[in-house]
């Protein structure tokens, strides 16, 4: 999916929104959203816009989009099932596995 360009200007003449399906008055708000679709020698698309109430029908879709998709904190690092005994357990293994490999390693010569 492209990117779209949204605008904001007065309607000029009527159209349709998109949200609540009900007519947008020429000389009203008008939020535009207009996607790209480029396409190559094989395949064509259409252009879509989309036009909305601004900023009503505009904001209750992205509420009902938000609702929809509730906000999930984002954690860092990996989440570890393990109880913390056994993740020092795996820590202290995966170091004195590490260990040997870098002591083979220097042996080798590399």
């Amino acid at each position: 999916m492209t990117i779209p360009n949204v605008t904001i200007g007065w309607c000029r003449r009527k159209a349709t929104c998109r949200w609540c399906e009900q007519p947008v008055e020429a000389g009203t708000p008008l939020l535009t959203v207009f996607f790209w679709n480029k396409g190559d020698d094989n395949k064509r698309k259409w252009n879509s816009h989309m036009y909305f109430h601004f900023p009503d029908c505009y904001a209750k879709q992205g509420m009902d989009y938000l609702n929809r998709n509730p906000y999930v904190p984002y954690i860092r690092g990996r989440k570890s099932s393990l109880a913390p005994d056994d993740r020092r357990k795996r820590f202290l293994l995966v170091r004195r596995f590490n260990a040997l490999v870098q002591r083979r390693n220097k042996d080798n010569g590399f």
